[in-house]
């Protein structure tokens, strides 16, 4: 089953992502901030994580670039960003942390769905998610 990390600091947002993303058969982790996340991603794998970059004691690019550097497992950990103002710097500061794209709030899960679909298997990435 594929797993996803959410990190925002709005327990509405991790909810709202949470049960959507449930629904589609992905087991969903969440934590409210960098600090907690890390240690979630200490004692359980992830496949994908989805982090808010706007957040108190460790902003989301930071916590993007501590996730990446610290993963061990040997399929690669996915990383997308998402902010509710995205400006041409944020993108380029959280592309360089090693995120596979910095997403502006709100976006459409569906498509979001579609790229986690495409990162387990890239010929499912055609396949409709709705």
């Amino acid at each position: 089953m594929t797993k996803l990390l959410i990190v925002d600091d709005n327990p509405g947002v991790r909810s709202v992502l949470g049960y959507w993303f449930e629904q589609q058969a992905v087991q969903v982790s969440d934590a409210s901030n960098g600090m907690e996340a890390l240690q979630m991603a200490g004692q359980m794998e992830f496949d994908f994580a989805l982090i808010d970059i706007g957040m108190p004691k460790m902003n989301g690019i930071e916590l993007c670039r501590r996730l990446l550097a610290t993963h061990l497992s040997p399929r690669p950990l996915v990383v997308w960003l998402m902010t509710g103002v995205r400006t041409a710097e944020v993108e380029a500061a959280g592309l360089a942390a090693g995120a596979r794209a910095v997403l502006a709030k709100p976006f459409d899960c569906g498509e979001l769905m579609a790229q986690l679909k495409a990162g387990i298997d890239p010929l499912s990435a055609s396949v409709p998610t709705s």
